[in-house]
C-alpha cells in the first residue's frame, strides 16, 4: 500500500494530539500508552489522522445506541442490504 492508511477519527483533541504534539499541554503525558502509538505511527507517515464528525462516523452504529434516525444513516453508510432481494431495497 501507497502512503499513509487513513484513520478516522471524532474526537478532536485526539486529532490534534497526532498533528502537532507540541502544542499539548504538560497534562497530556497522562495518556495511556496505546493513544502513544498512534502518535508515533502518524509522524511517521504511516497513519494519517482525519477529523470526522460524530454523525458523519459509521463506526458510531457498532459502538453507541442510535436514535432511529441515526440507525436508518447509519445503516445507509455501512451500505447493509436485505438478505432475502425480494425483501426489499435496504433503509
Amino acid at each position: 500500500m501507497k502512503g499513509a492508511v487513513p484513520v478516522f477519527c471524532d474526537n478532536e483533541a485526539a486529532v490534534k494530539w497526532c498533528e502537532k504534539p507540541e502544542q499539548m499541554p504538560a497534562k497530556a503525558r497522562h495518556i495511556r500508552v496505546e493513544y502513544h502509538y498512534f502518535r508515533q505511527e502518524a509522524q511517521a507517515d504511516r497513519i494519517a489522522v482525519k477529523a470526522v464528525r460524530s454523525p458523519d462516523n459509521a463506526a458510531d452504529g457498532f459502538t453507541k445506541p442510535l436514535p432511529p434516525e441515526g440507525f436508518e444513516r447509519f445503516i445507509r453508510m455501512i451500505k447493509m442490504m436485505p438478505m432475502n432481494a425480494a425483501e426489499g431495497p435496504a433503509l
